[in-house]
């Protein structure tokens, strides 16, 4: 359910800021310049050519996606050193935690936009995503509450 969800977020996403993108592009000619290599996929992908300014919004979850990067990097540094079982397992418990946070952080992120901005509906389905997020159903128990049906 969490991977449809994140799948639907990302693409509402793309396709919320893609306008913005083309008329950034529009507006300031790209570079032509090769920009030096690094060794985060994040950066590689912002620093390609022809390179367009990220929107405010996409930035900010840019950066949370590659301080959540770095964090799980370190982590599964420490991860091989922990020999004793119990101590793997809660290790693997923090990156678990980090990779839920991150997700919160960028849901929190988009719907803050998103209520500035107005667009009101993808606000209510961001909130909804975090509810879901940040308290999940017990197996076996529906994920929403039912909705009354009109007779």
């Amino acid at each position: 359910m969490h991977r449809t969800l994140r799948f639907a977020l990302v693409l509402a996403l793309m396709v919320l800021s893609a306008p913005a993108a083309r008329t950034a592009n529009a507006q300031s000619p790209p570079e032509t310049a090769n920009p030096p290599a690094s060794a985060s996929p994040i950066a590689e992908v912002l620093t390609a050519a022809p390179r367009v300014k990220p929107t405010p919004m996409v930035a900010e979850l840019l950066e949370s996606i590659e301080l959540e990067r770095i964090q799980i990097a370190e982590m599964r540094r420490a991860l091989p050193a922990g020999r004793d079982r119990s101590q793997r397992l809660e290790l693997q418990r923090r990156i678990e935690r980090i990779k839920l946070d991150g997700e919160v952080a960028r849901l929190r992120v988009q719907l803050g936009y998103a209520q500035r901005e107005g667009r009101q509906a993808v606000a209510v389905m961001l909130e909804q995503a975090l509810q879901m997020i940040q308290s999940p159903a017990a197996p076996g128990q529906p994920s929403a509450p039912p909705q009354p049906q009109a007779r």
